[in-house]
């Protein structure tokens, strides 16, 4: 009510947050790593909004989980070091992460390396995200695997998008696959980037 006696209605749009992380702990968690549920058969939906609290040295190892929610970095950075099948597993049907940057280390397997985002994405969206290839072999190889993803990137909307892998080498960048996808404001530093994709 105004100061005339008028009534208005106002209409704001609220975001509501399923959980501030500010732990390796409480990441864990929310990812469903291993040490946290080593009994999980297969991969635990996780819907919600999270919001990163502030920068993370993430000690996980695998995580178990299909991500269809938003994760917000909000400005904040994950190290990561050799996490089988990447942070978040499974990216999947209308999940978002966004302003998030993520410091990755890798190293080769017999079969494949390590990856930095997901075994599989499809129906996801990144929005200012920032890779940065920090540490541990001088080179992903092309083994049956990608430096973003493990399998493929299927209706997959990058925006804004860095990847920082100077005095690196890549083999491909999204994994075996990469169908339907859209890039915008999307660059990549690198001695060399071997394919996009490395099936097709």
């Amino acid at each position: 009510t105004d100061a005339d006696g008028l009534d208005h209605e106002i209409i704001v749009n609220v975001i509501l947050v399923t959980q501030v992380i500010t732990t390796d702990a409480e990441l864990k968690t929310v990812l469903c790593e291993q040490s946290v549920a080593p009994t999980t058969s297969g991969e635990t939906e996780r819907h919600g909004y999270f919001v990163l609290g502030n920068d993370i040295v993430y000690t996980g190892s695998r995580n178990y989980l299909k991500f269809m929610g938003t994760f917000d970095g909000n400005g904040y950075a994950v190290s990561t070091t050799d996490i089988a099948n990447g942070l978040f597993a499974y990216t999947w049907d209308g999940c978002v992460i966004k302003d998030l940057t993520i410091k990755a280390t890798l190293s080769p397997l017999e079969s494949n390396y390590r990856t930095v985002l997901a075994n599989d994405t499809y129906n996801a969206t990144f929005i200012n995200l920032a890779v940065i290839y920090e540490g541990g072999a001088d080179s992903s190889e092309l083994n049956d695997g990608g430096f973003l993803f493990r399998e493929s990137a299927k209706r997959v909307n990058f925006v804004n998008l860095t990847i920082s892998a100077t005095g690196k080498k890549i083999g491909s960048l999204l994994g075996k696959m990469m169908q339907n996808s859209t890039f915008t404001d999307c660059v990549v530093y690198a001695d060399e980037v071997n394919c996009a994709a490395g099936m097709k």
